[in-house]
């Protein structure tokens, strides 16, 4: 069994589709999206199906994901007829006619973050302490969870937990747009517990590639590359 890291998927099915061949993916393997699996792309019903429908594909909520359910409470409350709203919220989604209602009752499901044993993932940033440990996970407020941006620049002193999280595109600070490691204090990078924590957004609707990091070995993955 292998667990699989990814996220900001953002709609490109297909692309997620070759990831999963490309890695061999298995029924004993586990996966981890770190949110906005839709917007952008041209297929953000079609994979957040897939995703939905695996048990072993485990998803927290991104921003995008967490602003379309803004919208679709907003709907709910101005209009007359709630059978109405899986119509109107296909007007958001170019590949879609109707939404199904399990659908929404699957994203109004996902947890801000999944907190294991050794690892945190939540999709953008977590809040520190003045001494740069992790504050109590759930008791941080949603919008740093989902929209942080200057989490990446953090030092973390944590030495038990590694922090998987997207949101912000690698390009930014790597110009391949690859996956960024960063190694804890006092640590050699060999295994998974040497890194404080680790950047998985390749920005695909700009780099036109998808990455994803394994567990066990801490060795990446991509499939694309087409810029956009």
């Amino acid at each position: 069994m292998s667990t699989y890291f990814v996220s900001d998927i953002h709609g490109e099915y297909d692309l997620f589709m070759r990831l999963l061949d490309e890695i061999k993916f298995s029924s004993d393997d586990e996966m981890i999206i770190c949110g906005d699996a839709i917007d952008k792309g041209k297929q953000s019903v079609k994979l957040l199906s897939f995703i939905a429908s695996v048990d072993r594909f485990k998803m927290i909520i991104g921003n995008h994901e967490y602003y379309f359910l803004k919208f679709y409470d907003s709907l709910m409350q101005s209009v007359d007829d709630a059978d109405d709203v899986p119509y109107m919220i296909a007007s958001y989604f170019p590949d879609c006619k109707r939404i199904d209602w399990d659908l929404l009752d699957y994203l109004e499901s996902l947890p801000l973050y999944i907190d294991r044993e050794d690892f945190l993932c939540v999709h953008a940033g977590v809040e520190l302490d003045e001494k740069g440990l992790i504050k109590k996970i759930s008791e941080q407020m949603p919008q740093i969870l989902l929209t942080d941006r200057k989490f990446k620049e953090k030092s973390i002193i944590n030495r038990d937990k590694t922090v998987l999280f997207g949101h912000t595109p690698c390009f930014y600070d790597n110009p391949s747009g690859r996956i960024i490691k960063t190694i804890g204090p006092n640590k050699r990078g060999n295994r998974f517990s040497d890194f404080s924590k680790v950047r998985l957004d390749c920005g695909v609707a700009f780099t036109g590639f998808l990455g994803v990091l394994r567990k066990e070995d801490m060795q990446e993955f991509y499939v694309g590359g087409e810029k956009k």
